[in-house]
């Protein structure tokens, strides 16, 4: 699992947008709503117009390994940990500090946007074995009892408990993408099936404004159209009611979304999902190049078209 700092827009390629940023849209109790309008985020404002808004936060996931086994730790929680109702508690306690810390002004933090993966950790089943090779993109042990049952008891009193501190969350699905998949593979219908339930949460369609769904982790090779591939999972989502905005990832790790120029997806209120690592988009150490960097990254990352967040 990654975890990095991520930012909404990066201000070497938005210049002019970095300044929105000293008008933040959180700081205090509820937040507005959020929507796509062009290639901006617009926050609704309190006479009814919408403003464009610049998000800026942070990412980290509910695995007690990942965190330095920070709630584990001297707590006799046996193992499987994540079978043991007391995580559940020690975990939430543990994000309760993180957004205190994350978003304080009065200290000197001022994020507005929080990252949570519904880590599988808790949604594989530890009674299972795993068939292929037990890492992140392995989904054989995907139990969507355990998914029922966590978005209950952990993952929706957290996203709760990061609206209250004034954070926006983005909610992404257990795990990562197999290496390569293709329209109506397993991993697709595992995908459909994670935000059928997520999306049917009472709790999540009545907070749409200040909720998104990245719809997937690190694509690496599709076979197919992109659109093909997640234009089923959006359409669930807004059957089942959710309004929100939804980001969509693109390939290369989420670095290319090019697959989207010749098929796009049917929607009205979506955005992409974008990874940046050092030495990605040709700016390696070796090729040190802010214009080759920018001009690869406008290639490949449709950023005129609509807004990106950049998650990892």
């Amino acid at each position: 699992m990654k975890k990095t700092i991520f930012s909404l827009f990066i201000s070497i390629l938005f210049p002019t947008l970095a300044a929105q940023a000293q008008t933040p849209v959180s700081y205090f109790g509820a937040i507005p709503d959020l929507k796509v309008s062009g290639n901006e985020f617009v926050a609704k404002k309190p006479d009814g117009t919408w403003k464009a808004v610049t998000l800026h936060g942070v990412m980290d996931t509910p695995n007690d390994y990942f965190n330095g086994n920070r709630w584990s730790k001297n707590q006799n929680l046996g193992w499987p940990v994540y079978n043991n109702p007391n995580a559940v508690t020690l975990c939430k306690q543990y994000f309760t500090k993180i957004f205190q810390a994350i978003a304080n002004p009065a200290k000197g933090s001022y994020c507005n946007l929080f990252r949570l993966p519904l880590d599988p950790a808790w949604t594989n089943d530890p009674n299972k074995t795993a068939t292929n090779g037990g890492d992140e993109n392995d989904i054989s042990r995907f139990s969507v009892d355990r998914l029922r049952t966590y978005m209950g008891d952990l993952y929706v009193p957290i996203i709760k408990d990061a609206l209250a501190h004034g954070l926006y969350v983005i909610v992404r699905p257990p795990g990562v993408f197999p290496k390569n998949v293709t329209v109506g593979d397993a991993y697709n219908e595992d995908l459909v099936t994670v935000w059928d339930i997520v999306s049917s949460n009472d709790y999540v369609k009545s907070h749409a404004g200040q909720i998104m769904f990245e719809l997937g982790n690190e694509p690496q090779n599709m076979s197919g159209n992109l659109a093909d591939y997640f234009q089923p999972i959006v359409n669930k989502i807004r059957q089942n009611g959710f309004t929100g905005i939804l980001l969509l990832p693109g390939t290369s790790y989420q670095a290319d979304y090019r697959n989207y120029n010749s098929k796009g997806i049917n929607d009205n209120n979506f955005a992409y999902a974008v990874h940046n690592y050092p030495g990605w988009y040709g700016g390696w150490d070796a090729n040190q190049s802010e214009a080759n960097f920018i001009s690869t990254f406008e290639a490949q990352v449709p950023i005129n078209q609509k807004p990106i967040v950049i998650t990892e």
